[in-house]
């Protein structure tokens, strides 16, 4: 499988999940849910950014 195709399938699970938490009248978790894993990912972006420059070096 490609990294696009698992790319895909992963952001449409995490949808899926997501999508119970919705609640008009109580949208908070939802959005809550929403914030707390965009802050995830980018911490371990942020974590793993040594290690690929280190894999990276020398590439121009």
């Amino acid at each position: 499988m490609s990294p696009v195709g698992l790319s895909i399938a992963l952001g449409t699970a995490i949808s899926g999940q997501l999508a119970s938490l919705y609640d008009l009248a109580n949208q908070a978790p939802y959005f809550g849910a929403l914030g707390g894993i965009a802050i995830m990912i980018g911490l371990l972006l942020a974590l793993a950014t040594p290690f690929v420059r280190r894999l990276m070096a020398g590439v121009r």
